[in-house]
């Protein structure tokens, strides 16, 4: 097998399944951190102490019952909440690992979520859960939306442009995807694994008394007959032009803007938010001193809003063990994390899902769907439906792009199996137009109202 060291990207790619999908490969590209690939791996589990203590708002609170009503009130009433660090505690080694990781990682041209393949980054996970029961709804499960980034000012790149995780098209949806208690039913947890701050990078949000779209929705529509709230107007009644989007309704006077909060975080503290705030993450100084902003996320929701990814969740993952039956049926899980393959597979569907941000190859796309299709009995039928259509629309920009494509054609689809030539494969023309006609057809079969969020509308190549 050839070195990962001198490996020639994409490393990820249909000719070479066989040395990607070994856990050697990765562990060779990666020092330092852990694979360990078996079906119950020893992790921290829930039993292991929690690595923070959170505060209201930059006021220290205790690990009590009013720490854990303060971070649900402020969830409730401004759409997001802070987690500070206890920079003695145990989970700063696992932090200082993961930081090297995936810098090791980005130095490689691979995305930083694909650190989700080693051990420390779902002990983290584990730990990380701890607080998003803490602060959200008791129904709210983990989920295994999970994601990393690498943000370095000085080579141009910058976070997400302002966006809601999770966009319902109608109001009475947006309502829905609330528990009545006004606790959302899909939260995420945003950890600093460096310093996020104004220079170098650091989330913004507009709390949500101040974004008129936060409850009633947002009123993307151009013509002013029917936006994404499905009124047929904006929700304040404002002309189109003042309601186009909901930068433009919730910034409308020059005081609005003082209204912006930034959001910095030292290393191992957090952001937790709920998916309607409007957030993003800042463009920082190019001449920044600072190190790069790595982070990364997990999220926790409500099965009846959006269930969690895996199919066979209880497998992998324990989120409460005090029925004594969840204890017996989870007691692996409540200690152990994924195995390798599994790692793998969310690894290979988070980067379609999000592939414009991650600036893939096609090769890498085509070989990362595979894997998907070859799994997919894992995966939630809602979420592969979702890795499948963005799998379509990538190989259609892809092929728009080149103009290699013809639509009428009707020529049989050739897969990963076929044989490729040494220089890139057998009459690439050929194959792509043989991949067009069947991703037409997935798309014509598909529909697109699961996940629904702003993403498909951020301008490419920006990260969280």
């Amino acid at each position: 097998m050839q070195s990962a060291t001198s490996v020639k990207l994409p490393l990820l790619s249909c000719k070479n399944e066989e040395e990607w999908s070994s856990p050697s490969t990765w562990k060779e590209i990666v020092s330092g951190l852990s694979i360990t690939d078996e079906d119950a791996v020893d992790g921290l589990g829930e039993s292991s102490s929690l690595p923070s203590e959170t505060h209201s708002k930059g006021k220290p609170t205790i690990n009590d019952q009013s720490r854990t009503t303060d971070m649900r009130k402020e969830l409730v009433e401004d759409g997001y909440t802070l987690v500070r660090n206890d920079s003695h505690d145990a989970s700063a080694g696992i932090i200082s690992v993961l930081v090297k990781g995936i810098t090791q990682l980005h130095k490689k041209g691979l995305p930083a979520t694909c650190i989700l393949l080693f051990d420390e980054a779902w002990q983290l996970a584990k730990i990380g859960n701890k607080s998003l029961k803490a602060s959200s709804h008791s129904k709210n499960v983990f989920n295994f939306d999970i994601l990393a980034w690498y943000i370095d000012p000085s080579e141009g790149v910058a976070g997400f442009s302002p966006h809601r995780d999770r966009q319902p098209e109608r109001r009475k949806e947006i309502e829905n995807s609330f528990h009545s208690t006004g606790e959302a039913k899909y939260v995420t947890m945003w950890m600093a694994l460096t310093d996020a701050t104004p220079e170098n990078s650091c989330l913004y949000v507009i709390p949500k008394p101040f974004d008129p779209g936060y409850i009633a929705g947002d009123d993307d529509g151009e013509d002013g007959e029917k936006g994404r709230n499905g009124t047929g107007t904006g929700v304040d009644n404002n002309p189109p032009a003042l309601a186009s989007d909901p930068l433009s309704r919730a910034l409308k006077t020059k005081q609005s803007y003082q209204n912006i909060r930034a959001l910095p975080r030292n290393s191992g503290e957090s952001v937790i938010f709920t998916h309607r705030i409007l957030h993003w993450g800042s463009k920082g100084n190019q001449r920044c001193i600072n190190k790069p902003r790595i982070a990364i996320s997990f999220v926790s929701s409500d099965p009846s809003f959006e269930k969690p990814y895996l199919r066979h969740r209880n497998k992998y993952w324990c989120d409460d063990k005090s029925s004594e039956a969840s204890a017996s049926a989870s007691s692996r899980s409540s200690t152990s994390l994924p195995p390798f393959y599994i790692r793998l597979l969310l690894v290979c569907a988070q980067l379609l899902i999000y592939y414009q941000r991650f600036d893939l190859p096609k090769d890498t796309i085509r070989a990362c769907y595979e894997y998907c299709k070859e799994h997919n009995e894992e995966l939630d039928e809602a979420y592969y439906k979702k890795v499948s259509i963005e799998f379509v629309k990538a190989m259609r920009e892809e092929a728009q792009e080149t103009n290699l494509v013809s639509k009428n054609d009707d020529v049989e689809v050739s897969k990963c199996s076929i044989e490729e030539g040494e220089a890139g494969g057998v009459n690439d023309a050929d194959d792509d137009e043989a991949e067009e006609a069947l991703l037409q057809a997935m798309l014509e079969n598909a529909s697109e109202g699961d996940f629904s969020d702003d993403y498909d509308e951020m301008v490419e190549g920006e990260e969280d």
